[in-house]
C-alpha cells in the first residue's frame, strides 16, 4: 500500500480502549497533508484555580500530538510506524473548559532522507 492510499482515521474507528474514544476526540478534517481534530474539555480534566477551572496542559499537549500524528499518518507506508520523539509546547494563556472547543490542526512538510 503506498503512503498516499492509507485509510483516513475516520474510515476505521479504533477499538476500545483508545485515546480517541476515551477522551472523545472527533476527526473534523484529514487530507494528505493536514489533520484537524476537536475535543470538548470536560471539567473532569481540569484543575480548579481561584479564577475557575483550567484544562490540564498535558491534555492539551496530547491533543496537539494526536493532530500532528494524524498529519504524518497518511504520508507513511502501511508497514511504517512513528512516534513523537520530542514535543515542546508553550502556552500563552490558560485553556478553559466552559464553552470552548479545542480544534488543533497538524500539517506536514517533507524533509530529510527520502
Amino acid at each position: 500500500m503506498s503512503p498516499r492510499t492509507r485509510k483516513l482515521w475516520g474510515e476505521s474507528p479504533p477499538p476500545d480502549p483508545h485515546v480517541w474514544n476515551t477522551l472523545g476526540y472527533r476527526g473534523i478534517e484529514q487530507t494528505e497533508d493536514r489533520t484537524v481534530i476537536e475535543w470538548d474539555a470536560p471539567p473532569e480534566y481540569c484543575f480548579h484555580a481561584a479564577s475557575g477551572p483550567i484544562v490540564h496542559g498535558g491534555m492539551v499537549a496530547a491533543l496537539l500530538d494526536t493532530a500532528m500524528g494524524g498529519a504524518c499518518w497518511l504520508l507513511m507506508a502501511e508497514d511504517e510506524d512513528f512516534l513523537t520523539a520530542d514535543l515542546r509546547t508553550e502556552f500563552h494563556r490558560s485553556a478553559r473548559p466552559a464553552g470552548s472547543r479545542a480544534a488543533p490542526s497538524g500539517g506536514t512538510r517533507c524533509a530529510g532522507r527520502r
